[in-house]
C-alpha cells in the first residue's frame, strides 16, 4: 500500500522514508546507513531541513560520513575496513538513543503536516 503526504498542495509518496524511520533493521540497514538514507529522502521531499529531530539524524550522518558503507566497501583495504567496522559498531551503540528519538520525532512531525 502506498502512503502519500500532501505538501504545498501536491502529494508525495513517502513509503520508503516511513519504512526506514519505523523499521530500518527489517530493511537490513544499520543505523549509519539508515541515517544516510533518511537524510537523502528527507531532502528529496523538501521537508523542513531545520526540523529538530531531522537535525539529530543529520548529526549522526555528519559524524559518521567517513565510514564506508554499501558498495564503496569493495574499494577499501581489508585492514582499514576492519578498523572502520569496529568504529561503526561503536557508533551503533553510541548513537542508538539519539537515532531512535529522532525517528520518533520525525514520525510525529510527518503526522502533523497538513499541506
Amino acid at each position: 500500500m502506498a502512503v502519500y503526504l500532501k505538501l504545498a498542495g501536491s502529494y508525495f509518496k513517502i513509503d520508503k522514508l516511513l519504512k526506514v524511520l519505523v523499521n530500518h533493521k527489517k530493511e537490513k540497514l544499520d543505523l549509519i546507513e539508515a541515517s544516510r538514507l533518511i537524510v537523502s529522502l528527507w531532502s528529496e521531499l523538501n521537508l523542513d531541513l531545520n526540523q529538530e529531530s531531522y537535525l539529530g539524524i543529520v548529526s549522526i550522518d555528519s559524524q559518521t560520513d567517513h565510514l564506508p558503507k554499501g558498495s564503496v566497501r569493495t574499494h577499501w583495504n581489508k585492514q582499514s575496513l576492519e578498523k572502520n567496522d569496529v568504529e561503526s559498531q561503536e557508533c551503533e551503540v553510541y548513537f542508538a538513543e539519539v537515532f531512535q528519538q529522532s525517528c520518533e520525532g520525525m514520525l510525529l512531525y510527518l503526522s502533523q503536516i497538513d499541506g
